[in-house]
């Protein structure tokens, strides 16, 4: 595998293998630049041996060095290598990708584990791929060097940050938009030994503060995240406690709010960038989308997301609980409802002119300029990564869908497609750390 990642870059590349069993000195030379030895043991007849390896890389970049401590599986490599590098060539502040901070939106701190914190994503996943990424305040000015911000949560925005949204959007900026429209609370006895462990407690959900003037804001650009949860019964995740679910089987009821969306059920778009390396995709409390093409007529609106045709739509107060959900019969549509859009193209501004409350000196872009374009991600939803998901019964595919469905996005924002075939070979390399003692202690929902 290293051979031929090397050959591809001609004499630009100088492979190099170094064996620590040769002698102490290469063991040390090892070691200084952070490869620890791992420990292989071996148990045969009554006898075991026990031996030290060395599983490392360092990558050398003119005068700069990075290492990867261990790379043990194949498919890891390929995907630790190109991840390294593109650190190593951007630097640390180069990615271009900002998180927007306004009230409202999912806490990216810890310790806390819950739905509404997404703090793993952010400073395990993120870090890791982009470096630190900066938080964006839309009262401030963007910096010129973002071209993607990413939004996860709700909020309003006030006129300010509107504007500053807007003339972002103006200039040809792309926005990827988790968007939560409905709040509840959930209360469970017992989370700290993970989902599954007991039914999920009644809740109600209620449409977020100011949500409508929100709303008046995303229909001028053509879209609208309305406020109802889509219940998908026969295309939802089990995650209920272990039960007698027919006559002698044991299993898992599963969760209406909680969409698999899979592309076997034409759930996923499979022509768009966005969605077409993906076999699955975890949507957890979603919300529909309406899109109006003749508020951007220049803007293509390409659905990307959808439930099968036996969703049912709850609007404005909805019971979360199990018990509650399944009490009233879910009727079909016999529809697609649409959960996630991409809308790209020449946008035209919100507004007709520069707000008075900023000097008439400011530069006005009344929409994208010609050779440009502008583009929206929008899933109503923000819980695809959200820390809940990391708990066993779900990692798997938050490791392995929602994960790199995201980070696929933001690459394409920023133009940058080599990464997105390799993840979508096998998510092994996106590990997680266990959750500390501390973490477990203030897991919320």
């Amino acid at each position: 595998m290293l051979s031929e990642i090397a050959s591809l870059g001609g004499s630009n590349v100088v492979l190099r293998f170094h064996d620590p069993d040769f002698s102490i000195e290469e063991q040390k030379k090892a070691i200084e630049a952070g490869i620890q030895p791992q420990i292989l043991e071996k148990t045969e007849l009554g006898s075991s041996q026990i031996k030290q390896a060395y599983f490392g890389l360092t990558l050398t970049l003119g005068t700069r060095k990075e290492t990867i401590p261990v790379s043990f599986y194949a498919e890891e490599i390929e995907y630790q290598i190109l991840t390294t590098l593109r650190k190593m060539i951007r630097g640390p502040t180069d990615s271009g990708i900002g998180i927007l901070s306004i009230p409202g939106t999912l806490s990216t701190t810890g310790p806390e584990i819950g739905k509404d914190t997404i703090g793993i994503f952010i400073n395990q996943i993120l870090k890791e791929e982009y470096g630190t990424l900066p938080e964006v305040h839309l009262e401030e000015d963007i910096q010129d060097s973002l071209h993607t911000l990413l939004w996860i949560g709700g909020g309003t925005l006030s006129e300010i940050a509107f504007y500053k949204l807007d003339q972002f959007l103006m200039r040809g900026g792309n926005l990827i938009l988790l968007f939560k429209s409905m709040d509840f609370r959930l209360e469970p006895p017992n989370r700290k030994k993970g989902i599954g462990t007991n039914s999920i407690g009644a809740g109600i959900a209620k449409p977020t503060p100011r949500i409508e003037e929100q709303n008046r804001i995303f229909e001028s650009y053509g879209f609208r995240v309305n406020t109802d949860l889509v219940l998908d019964p026969n295309r939802s995740l089990p995650i209920g406690p272990l039960m007698e679910v027919e006559p002698g089987v044991i299993g898992r009821n599963a969760y209406p709010p909680w969409i698999l969306a899979g592309h076997s059920q034409e759930m996923l778009n499979e022509v768009s960038p966005f969605t077409k390396p993906l076999k699955n995709l975890l949507l957890p409390w979603v919300s529909s989308l309406t899109l109006f093409p003749d508020r951007q007529p220049n803007v293509r609106m390409e659905p990307i997301l959808s439930s099968s045709e036996e969703a049912e739509v709850r609007s404005s107060i909805v019971a979360l609980g199990e018990k509650q959900i399944f009490a009233t019969p879910i009727r079909s549509g016999n529809k697609k409802i649409i959960l996630g859009a991409v809308l790209e193209g020449s946008f035209q501004s919100a507004f007709a002119s520069v707000p008075t409350i900023f000097k008439k000196s400011n530069s006005f872009l009344k929409q994208t300029p010609e050779g440009k374009s502008s583009r929206i991600l929008v899933i109503g939803s923000p819980y695809l990564v959200s820390d809940l998901l990391a708990y066993p019964e779900t990692r798997k595919i938050y490791q392995e869908s929602n994960i790199p469905f995201l980070l696929n996005a933001l690459d394409i924002s920023g133009g940058d497609t080599d990464l997105i075939q390799i993840r979508g070979k096998k998510s092994a390399f996106l590990r997680l750390n266990p959750f500390s003692d501390a973490e477990k202690k203030y897991s919320v929902f």
